[in-house]
């Protein structure tokens, strides 16, 4: 049974520039913020770190990321994942980054996507237990890192 996840934070910076800090290679912008490697055009290696209770999550995750799709209000860039040492606890990712103008000077960066617990009947219990909030947490913190690195690149203004 897919699940799905949206994790969001505000950076304060316009749509626009951080539009253009994207628009050529996100794939650089996302290794880049997450001290990780572009291995090929498309695809980079992610590095992704979490903390949820009692349990800490340091992981490198295999990203392939698409093109910046741009309208008037939002930009999206196609982002799926999937992990190799932690697979019961950081599933496999279909969805995107969006980007959403919620002023001239404030722009809404989040993480949608699916997924599908692994294990059955016992990962969907897992995913309730404590999987969904590692995933959440882990999220959180990529989007944050993101943010950082967004702020640090783009003039404020």
């Amino acid at each position: 049974m897919e699940k799905s996840i949206t994790v969001s934070r505000t950076i304060e910076r316009s749509l626009t520039s951080v539009v253009e800090e994207l628009a050529d290679k996100p794939g650089d912008v996302l290794a880049a913020a997450t001290k990780a490697a572009v291995t090929k055009a498309n695809e980079v290696i992610v590095h992704l770190e979490g903390r949820w209770a009692w349990f800490d999550l340091d992981e490198s995750v295999e990203a392939v990321v698409g093109a910046l799709e741009q309208d008037r209000s939002m930009a999206r860039v196609p982002l799926s994942w999937k992990a190799d040492k932690h697979k019961r606890l950081l599933p496999s990712l279909r969805g995107h980054l969006g980007l959403y103008s919620l002023s001239a000077k404030h722009t809404e960066i989040s993480y949608t996507a699916t997924y599908a617990p692994p294990l059955g009947l016992f990962g969907g219990i897992e995913d309730f237990l404590m999987g969904r909030r590692i995933l959440d947490a882990v999220l959180g913190r990529f989007l944050e890192e993101i943010v950082t690195h967004l702020e640090d690149r783009i003039p404020a203004g």
